[in-house]
């Protein structure tokens, strides 16, 4: 009993035919979803780098400190 592939298992999907916008207005709607999608990437990208260059600056700040008490012990 010999089993046929299933027609889905040969399909590359690298091979499929990749669909272009046709007009000016399907071109500029995908401009604008690309352009909102980069928009809130950059912006979450911002907070998150915000927050951490705040803790970076917590711990630099912290080190600091003992570095400064060690070395009024050290007197």
């Amino acid at each position: 009993m010999d089993r046929e592939p299933s027609p889905t298992a040969s399909i590359d999907p690298m091979q499929l035919p990749s669909r272009k916008p046709q007009s000016i207005q399907e071109r500029f709607a995908m401009f604008k979803r690309t352009i909102a999608v980069a928009f809130v990437s950059l912006s979450l990208l911002a907070v998150t780098a915000c927050n951490t260059v705040e803790g970076a600056g917590k711990d630099v700040s912290s080190a600091g400190r003992a570095v400064s008490d060690a070395a009024d012990d050290s007197k």
